[in-house]
C-alpha cells in the first residue's frame, strides 16, 4: 500500500484534523508490525540456540585433536 502525502483533512490555526479510517488503518499495521517483530525475535533467539547446540557439538571436531594440544599449549593450559 503507498504512503499517502498526508492524513489531514482540515486545518485551522492550531489544530489538525485527520480521518479516522486513515488512523485506525494506521493502528493496525502497527500492530501487525509489532506482532511480526516480537515472532521474528523469538525466531532469532530459537536459531541462536540451535546454532549454539550445533557449534558446541562441531567444535571438537573441526580442529584435529593434535593442533588441538598444540595451541592449548602456547595458549599456556597443557
Amino acid at each position: 500500500m503507498p504512503a499517502k502525502k498526508t492524513v489531514y483533512v482540515s486545518s485551522t490555526r492550531s489544530t489538525l484534523t485527520a480521518r479516522r479510517g486513515d488512523v485506525e488503518k494506521l493502528k493496525q499495521a502497527l500492530k501487525r508490525v509489532f506482532v511480526d517483530y516480537r515472532k521474528l525475535k523469538a525466531q532469532q533467539h530459537r536459531f541462536e540456540l540451535a546454532l549454539g547446540e550445533l557449534c558446541a557439538i562441531t567444535t571438537r571436531w573441526s580442529i584435529p585433536r593434535r593442533e588441538l594440544t598444540e595451541l592449548r599449549r602456547m595458549m599456556g593450559r597443557g
